[in-house]
């Protein structure tokens, strides 16, 4: 049987003219793009909040997937 062996293969630079082809050269500023997206964020705290409740709450350690479905 023949194992397979791993090739890497180098990725290049780019050239740096194409870095300056920012408009002005002012960085990009990332910035919340819809209120979608800032919807799914909150509800992403918010679940991820009621998950770190609920496991330090109860005995989660000791709990299945079932039982704390049925809770």
């Amino acid at each position: 049987m023949s194992a397979s062996h791993v090739s890497v293969h180098p990725v290049e630079d780019p050239p740096p003219a194409a870095a300056a082809t920012q408009v002005d050269n002012q960085p990009h500023v990332r910035r919340p793009a819809t209120l979608l997206g800032l919807t799914l964020r909150f509800f992403q705290f918010f679940f991820a909040a009621d998950a770190l409740c609920i496991i330090t709450t109860t005995d989660f350690p000791s709990l299945t997937a079932l039982l704390l479905a049925m809770k």
